[in-house]
């Protein structure tokens, strides 16, 4: 599983699937043979064998998520980021 980019919960902030432009939800799909830019897909798209141009089914991949514990084992990656997250933006013991 590869790491993602800057976390957060607004799909909005990772890019569409390329097989029906939906917004990616994770986990999600990286093609390890595309690109640049990156080949992404949606869990559907992949399930269905979605193929485009020099994109083939048969391709290895790489599964996106964040669901994963980093530093403390009862926290995903992606609650830790949203931690560090507030903590850059409210500053440390400003809850």
């Amino acid at each position: 599983m590869d790491r993602l980019g800057p976390f957060s919960n607004d799909p909005s902030d990772k890019p569409p699937c390329r097989g029906c432009s939906s917004y990616l939800m994770e986990p999600y799909i990286k093609c390890a043979e595309c690109g640049p830019p990156p080949f992404f897909l949606c869990l559907q798209c992949f399930t269905r064998g979605f193929e485009y141009k020099k994109h083939q089914s048969d391709h290895t991949y790489e599964i996106m998520t964040s669901d994963f514990p980093v530093l403390d084992p009862s926290w995903t990656a992606q609650e830790e980021m949203a931690l560090l997250e507030a903590v850059m933006d409210c500053g440390f013991g400003n809850w």
